[in-house]
C-alpha cells in the first residue's frame, strides 16, 4: 500500500521546471484524499521559490515533510535539511542513527549554510539569467539541434548528429 506521494520541485530530469501553485494544491488534495503523507525533494526548492517568486512559509503549509539541499545552488559546501513534524523529525533522527549517519562537530559546515541561505538565495535569479543567455547563445550555433528553454538553472540541449560528441566535449 502506497503511503507518501513525493515529488521534486524544481524537476531535474524536467530540465529545471516549476510545478505551478495550483498543480501543488491538487497533488495536496489527492494526497490528503488518499491519506498519504505529501513530500516534497526541495534539492532546488529555492530555485523555484526565486523563479516563481513564491513564499518558503506557503511551502511549509502544503507539504508533510521537505528535504532541502544546501548546497544546490546556494553554495554552501555540504549539507541538507530536513523539515516536518516534530514527530517525524524524531522518527528520522532515530533511522539515521539506526544506520550510522550524523555529524559530529558540524558547526563551521552549519556556520557556512547559514551564510548561504542569508546571502545566496536572491543571487539565483542570476544562475537562471546565465542559462536563458547560455540557451539563446547555443541556440545560434550551427551545431546544435534543439535547446530547451530553461526556467531556472537546468539547460538542455542536444547536438546535431554530424557533431561529434567526443570533440564536443574536448574542447
Amino acid at each position: 500500500k502506497s503511503r507518501v506521494l513525493a515529488i521534486e520541485n524544481t524537476s531535474n530530469k524536467g530540465g529545471g521546471t516549476c510545478y505551478e501553485w495550483e498543480e501543488i494544491e491538487a497533488l495536496r488534495a489527492v494526497a490528503s484524499k488518499h491519506g498519504l503523507t505529501f513530500h516534497l525533494d526541495g534539492a532546488r526548492l529555492y530555485n523555484a521559490l526565486v523563479a516563481k517568486n513564491q513564499s518558503e512559509s506557503d511551502y511549509g503549509t502544503a507539504f508533510d515533510s521537505i528535504s532541502i539541499c544546501l548546497s544546490k545552488g546556494l553554495g554552501a559546501p555540504v549539507g541538507s535539511v530536513l523539515l516536518g513534524s516534530e514527530e517525524f523529525i524524531h522518527h528520522s533522527r532515530r533511522i539515521r542513527k539506526r544506520i550510522g549517519g550524523g555529524w559530529r562537530q558540524a558547526g563551521l559546515l552549519a556556520g557556512a549554510a547559514i551564510y548561504a541561505l542569508e546571502n545566496n538565495v536572491d543571487r539565483l535569479a542570476e544562475d537562471h539569467a546565465a542559462a536563458k543567455d547560455m540557451a539563446e547563445f547555443l541556440g545560434q550555433q550551427s551545431w546544435v539541434k534543439n535547446v530547451v528553454a530553461p526556467e531556472t538553472n537546468i539547460l538542455i540541449f542536444g547536438l546535431n548528429e554530424d557533431m561529434d560528441q567526443e570533440a564536443f566535449i574536448s574542447t
